[in-house]
Parts: structure tokens; C-alpha cells; sequence
């Protein structure tokens, strides 16, 4: 069934793109504003889950196509050749050149109809992994369903370092197919997350609902109400808890999934000072009317709760996996506990309930570590990358048009001729990589009581993180993060808004830049081949769709901590000027043009020339014009 078909197809021009999971809230909550994003790059989408009410929701919101397939989450072999089945003919309908799969199951269903149906590009993403949580036959199964969509997928998304190494270590996905999204679930994450009157009165409102003292202390839980969540250690702990702090109140958050025991079902229904308020659409007003947030799960991707309860100044109490220990800093935002221990859970607990000071200090680095280190459009560009990518590997770029703005089949000649251009020039690359890596690290060893005594500088200046970390284009346009020290700081205004780059520069930072100490640790990405020493500099994703043909031409070589743009001119100069200088070092670089290069950037760092641009404390972003690689 159909719930809205788009009518916006463009038929030379769009990409038709599925994403497929069984569950319907994921595509609300994890792609809130992705999918209208994902429409304006180009991309006609199609979205296929499990019937539920939010479809249809969503297709009004949205304006993409709604398919509901029956899809259990459990293993159900018949059914689960039904919607294959199903799936398979949807497909051939709409031929798609993308297929997204989410969701275990919703997953591997997606993987299999995409190879039955010959879809170009398969991409599945791991945002959690459930066999973790399981034991015997069971785990078995599901290891290797994780295994088997991960092997039919080009491409496999993790949502954070942590399942990323987890599903190499388990061999559930070779290293070289990984890719890390990070923060796809801060898509919930929504300007009124915060400690401000109007969530204050909100929460008051619910404990006034719940007959909760307004000072007293208040444990929350949000999540799917069952057993790998942790809530039988939660309401083991509380028990531990109750007797020493008998004014203490629990909030359950969540819908209730069996099977859960009926002396829990009792003792919740039972005691004057747990609340259950089952599932619920906006959970802010109770976020508000929590002290302490406890996330027991027994498996995660990257959990969304603990970053919501961190972006309303709430520590956090949770376990010590995968997922969790990439958003909660033990410590520093909350506390870490092994999984499956009730007296561990209310010791951690127990320390925040006798400390209100280390709560809201906790709390407020929470909120401070959520605006600095998860937005959800890095994650956007990422996987909008990766889509890129797949389809030009294929000849076509992800707005339907070919490579470089020409027809497809004179752009496939071009790039023959590129690639055996390639070839006869890889015996000078093979020597310019060697030289990266021997320089690379001997520089990296020299300069590290530098970078050290730095890091400890921007520490005690700025707090953590110490290294800034950002997307950039590599060689042929792929995706890289690029390493950097940070010179800002997190200042916000009343909506939660960045302020402006020259209102958080540092005098540290300023310092930094002018000396050109901040960009020490790109050494490190040199080292790993994401860079050259020498080559133009690494330009953000966003500005992908904005280049020329002849500008796209940039990324024919790897990016350069030195170029010639450092050497001649830096940020004093325009967009374009910069781009003519990238392009004549395409077409003539040498290994003594290296050498000459990287001793007048040395020069020009010494003379501390061209580091602000005129009027701005960062270069001015590239404007460009869209479209115009097509």
C-alpha cells in the first residue's frame, strides 16, 4: 500500500533512493529534516516499513513516497518470505539506484531484494547490535543475519567508533566497508532541548500530574520498557535504593514490550513512587521533571536518550557499552556501570542523589559536550557522500546527472583516459606516498612534546575535546575527517545557536592560527593517506554540488597540509584565485615542486601571512552556484 506518491519525479534528473525499515518511528525520529534535505539535493525517495499510524504522518509531512510491507521484528521464516517476496516486486516497480536497509530485519530483507532485483548501490547500517544482548542459538542467528546483510551491502554505516570496532572485531564486516555516521540519532535533538522557564513549568506540570513533591528527587527511564533495556536492573536498584531514600520517585517512559515478568508488571503497578506513563510523542516535559537520567541498556548503536537528557543538563547514569561509552563521559557527563549489576547501578546512582552540585555540574557538560560534538548535518553530508560516491563509481552522480557535467557516455571515455593517466603516473605517487609517510611520522615524533604541551593549553583554556574534528573531500571527492586543535569555543545563544566564528575564537586559538599550531595533528591523517603533505587544501563536503567541472578537477590528487595556496597567498586570497592555483598544481606538480612549495609555506608561517581573511576571523564560505556540475 501506498500512502502518498511524490509528484516531483524528474526522470533524467533524480536518483530514486529506498530507505527500508521494519520499524515506522525510525524514520520519524532518526530522519527528522534529513529526508526534506535529501529531496533538495536531488533525490526522489521512497521509504518502506512495517504498516503503522506515523506512516501516513510522515507522508504528509515529508512529501515522499510511503510503502507499508508487513515486516516482523522477530524471526518468523514464513512471513519473512512473504515480504521479501513483497519487497522483490516493489522494487522491479520502482527500480531503484539506491537501496538503504535499517533495522536487522528490515535490513537484511532490503540486502536480498536489492540483489534478486539488481539494485546498483545496496547500503545497510548497524545501529545496534542485538545479538550482544543474546545468548546461544539465538545470538547465532542473528550474528550472522548482521553478517550476511553487511557482505550483500557495498557500503555499511556504523553510528558510532565503538560498533565500529565491535563489527570488525567479530568479523561481521570487513574494516574497508565500514564507514562511521556520526550522531544520526541528534536528528531528535530540537531547539527547545534545554533548561529554560518554559521546560521548567513543563516539568513542573507533569510532577503536579504525578503527584510528585516539587523538591523531591526523581529518577527517569526512556525506552522501550523490556528486558535488554535494563529495566529489571533498574527496578532492582531502586529497591536497593528506596530504603535509604525513601522520598525517591522513578518515571518509566516507554512503551511495554513482553515478555517482562509479573512480579515487575507488580511491583510498578504497586508502589505509590513509580510512575509508568507508558510511550510518549514529546518527551521533554518529562526529561524536565528528571534529576538523573539512568540508561541500563544491555546493547545500543549510538542511544539517543542519554544525548537528549545531556542536552537538558542531565547526568547521566548508564552502561558500560558500546554506544553508551561514545555519548556518556564517565566521569565528566555521568557515570558508567557494568552491565547487568543492580548494586553497581545504585551505587552510581547513589552518588549523584547525595551531590546536587556534581549533578548540575555533570548536566551542564553534558549540554556542552552535545552542541560540540553531534549535529546532525555532518551525518547528512556523510551519508549523502557515500551516496554520491556509490552512484559515480556507477557513472552517475546523485542528482542523476553524470560526472563532471557531461554526458554520460563522453564522461566514461574521460575517465578511461584519467585512469590509465593514473597508471603511468604511479610510479611518482608511489615515491610521493613514501616520502609522506617516512616525513610524516618522523615530523609527528618531533613535534610531539609540542602537541602535548598544546593539548594541555587548549584543556585548561577551552575544556575537552582538545581535537577538533570535521568532514572534509579527499582524494576523488571521498569523505575523510580531518584532524585539527580547537580554537573555539561552544558559546551559544538563547536558542541554542552557534554565535558567530569571530565571538568564540580564543585568544589561545587566535594564537594558534596565526602560528599555524592548530593544523599540528593533520600529520596524523598524512600518515594514514587521507592527505599529502603537499596538495590543495581539504574543502568541505557541502561544497560538493557548488564546484564547476574544471574546479571538481582539485580532487585528482590528495589533499595537502601545505599547497599552493598556502604558499602564495593563503586566506588573503579570493575563491577564485585559490581555485586557479589548486588546478595549475594538478597539472604540474612535481616532487621538486613539493620541495619548493613546502619551503615557502614554512616561510609564510614564519612570516604569519595571509591566516585571517579580510573581514573575517575564517575564510568566508564558498558560495559557488548550484548545480554546476551538472
Amino acid at each position: 500500500m501506498v500512502c502518498r506518491v511524490t509528484s516531483e519525479r524528474m526522470v533524467q534528473k533524480t536518483r530514486v533512493l529506498v530507505l527500508q525499515t521494519t520499524v515506522p518511528i525510525t524514520l520519524q525520529t532518526f530522519f527528522r529534516g534529513q529526508l526534506e534535505w535529501l529531496r533538495r539535493r536531488g533525490l526522489e525517495i521512497h521509504a518502506v516499513a512495517a504498516p503503522g499510524s506515523s506512516l501516513h504522518e510522515l507522508a504528509d509531512q515529508t512529501g515522499v513516497a510511503i510503502h507499508s510491507v508487513p515486516m516482523t521484528r522477530r524471526i518468523t521464516i514464513l512471513r519473512d518470505l512473504v515480504s521479501l517476496w513483497r519487497v522483490v516486486r516493489l522494487y522491479r516497480q520502482i527500480s531503484p539506484d539506491i537501496v538503504h536497509g535499517f533495522t536487522p530485519k528490515g535490513g537484511i530483507i532490503a540486502m536480498i531484494a536489492a540483489v534478486l532485483t539488481r539494485i546498483p548501490a545496496r547500503v545497510y547500517t548497524i545501529f545496534g547490535l542485538p545479538h550482544m544482548a543474546e545468548k546461544g542459538l539465538r545470538r547465532w542467528i542473528l550474528k550472522r543475519s548482521e553478517q550476511l546483510s553487511s557482505r550483500l551491502a557495498h557500503v555499511v554505516f556504523c553510528e558510532s567508533e565503538s560498533i565500529r570496532a565491535v563489527v570488525i572485531a567479530e568479523r561481521i564486516c570487513p574494516a574497508n566497508k565500514v564507514r562511521v555516521v556520526p550522531a544520526w540519532s541528534l536528528n531528535t535533538i530540537r531547539p527547545e532541548f534545554g533548561r529554560t522557564e518554559h521546560t521548567r513549568n513543563l516539568g513542573d506540570a507533569v510532577r503536579r500530574g504525578l503527584g510528585i513533591p516539587r523538591d523531591a528527587l526523581v529518577l527517569g527511564f526512556i525506552g522501550r520498557v523490556t528486558r535488554h533495556k535494563g529495566v529489571l536492573d533498574l527496578v532492582e536498584a531502586y529497591r536497593i535504593l528506596a530504603s535509604g531514600f525513601p522520598d525517591l520517585h522513578l518515571i518509566l517512559v516507554g512503551e511495554l514490550e513482553p515478555p517482562i515478568p509479573q512480579g515487575f508488571l507488580s511491583f510498578v503497578s504497586a508502589h505509590p513512587c513509580v510512575h509508568n506513563v507508558g510511550f510518549q510523542r514529546d518527551v521533554i516535559p518529562f526529561l524536565a521533571s528528571m534529576d538523573i537520567v539512568i540508561h541500563p541498556s544491555h546493547r545500543e548503536g549510538l542511544p539517543t536518550v542519554p544525548i537528549e537528557a545531556a542536552a537538558m543538563e542531565l547526568p547521566v547514569v548508564a552502561t558500560r557499552i558500546p554506544g553508551n561509552v561514545d555519548v556518556v563521559l564517565d566521569g565528566v557527563t555521568g557515570i558508567l556501570v557494568p552491565t547487568r549489576d543492580a548494586r553497581a547501578l545504585a551505587s552510581a546512582i547513589q552518588v549523584y542523589l547525595k551531590d546536587g552540585y556534581l549533578r548540575r555540574r555533570h548536566g551542564q557538560a553534558g549540554r556542552r559536550r552535545v552542541l560540540q560534538a553531534f549535529a546532525p548535518l555532518p551525518a547528512w553530508e556523510t551519508v549523502h557522500s557515500e551516496y554520491a560516491r556509490l552512484l559515480r563509481e556507477r557513472g552517475r552522480r546523485a542528482d542523476g546527472s553524470s560526472c563532471n557535467g557531461l554526458p554520460e557516455s563522453i564522461d566514461v571515455l574521460r575517465r578511461g583516459k584519467r585512469a590509465r593517466v593514473f597508471a603511468a603516473d604511479m610510479p611518482r605517487r608511489l615515491v610521493k606516498r613514501g616520502i609522506d609517510i617516512a616525513f610524516g611520522s618522523v615530523l609527528l615524533l618531533v613535534v610531539l612534546p609540542a602537541m602535548i604541551a598544546i593539548s594541555a593549553l587548549v584543556r585548561l583554556t577551552m575544556g575537552p575535546p582538545v581535537i577538533f574534528r570535521q568532514l572534509r573531500l579527499g582524494f576523488h571527492g571521498k569523505p575523510f575527517l580531518l584532524y585539527k586543535f580547537r580554537t573555539m569555543e561552544n558559546a551559544v545563544d538563547d536558542q541554542g545557536i552557534l554565535l558567530p566564528d569571530e565571538e568564540r575564537l580564543t585568544g589561545i586559538g587566535r594564537l594558534l592560527r596565526i602560528l599555524s599550531l592548530d593544523e599540528l595533528p593533520e600529520l596524523a591523517n598524512v600518515v594514514k593517506g587521507d592527505m599529502s603533505l603537499v596538495g590543495p587544501r581539504p574543502l568541505l563536503p557541502e561544497y560538493h554540488d557548488r564546484y564547476t567541472a574544471i574546479q571538481w578537477r582539485r580532487h585528482e590528487v590528495k589533499p595537502g597540509m601545505a599547497g599552493p595556496v598556502v604558499a602564495y597567498g593563503r586566506n588573503a586570497l579570493s575563491w577564485e584565485e585559490k581555485f586557479r592555483l589548486d588546478l595549475w598544481y594538478v597539472d604540474n606538480w612535481s616532487l621538486w615542486l613539493d620541495l619548493r612549495i613546502l619551503a615557502l609555506t614554512l616561510w609564510k608561517v614564519l612570516m604569519r601571512e595571509g591566516v585571517i581573511a579580510l573581514g573575517h576571523v575564517t575564510m568566508p564560505p564558498f558560495e559557488g552556484r548550484a548545480g554546476r556540475l551538472g
